[in-house]
């Protein structure tokens, strides 16, 4: 309510920035055919920069919402509605919206680029990010369940373990 969401929605949350890809987002839900279905995009996160191409895209595109920057505190929520999360960032280091969203039960579309593939391989629906109609594809596969995930082991991701090994290894 505090964000307006409808109750089918397609969630992208991180910077707005080229590097993340949401014009691909953006192109692959308007050739989707999901708005008819009604699902709309929903973007969220801060500005970042030179976005003006990404914002004059949301302002244009029917069924896409940009709700801007999320606390902290409402992001969980956020996640556990969606229908699906996309993240098919062209360059990213850890990605963690990504590890949040699954921690969360959503399905993620995510790139085979970088990190992503490495570390969330097995949990996700990898797409090529400069491929529209793969991601297109993972959306329309997702939201009519033509897809299922194995559940994420949160113990692989724990921070202090990690720091732990990670110091005893030194």
């Amino acid at each position: 309510q505090k964000y307006g969401l409808p109750e089918k929605y397609i969630l992208y949350l991180g910077a707005i920035e080229p590097r993340k890809n949401i014009l691909g987002i953006i192109q692959a839900y308007k050739k989707s055919s999901l708005l008819g279905d009604g699902y709309m995009l929903i973007i969220a996160g801060a500005s970042g920069w030179k976005n003006e191409e990404i914002f004059k895209a949301i302002e244009n595109t029917a069924g896409v919402k940009y709700i801007g920057y999320v606390a902290d505190e409402d992001k969980t929520v956020l996640y556990k509605n969606a229908s699906l999360f996309v993240f098919p960032s062209l360059y990213e280091g850890f990605g963690l919206p990504v590890l949040e969203a699954l921690a969360c039960d959503v399905p993620v579309i995510t790139s085979d680029r970088s990190s992503l593939s490495e570390i969330f391989g097995d949990y996700v629906y990898l797409v090529n990010p400069n491929n529209i109609d793969e991601i297109k594809i993972g959306m329309k596969n997702i939201i009519n369940n033509k897809q299922n995930f194995v559940k994420i082991d949160l113990e692989k991701f724990d921070w202090e373990k990690t720091a732990h090994n990670f110091l005893s290894s030194i």
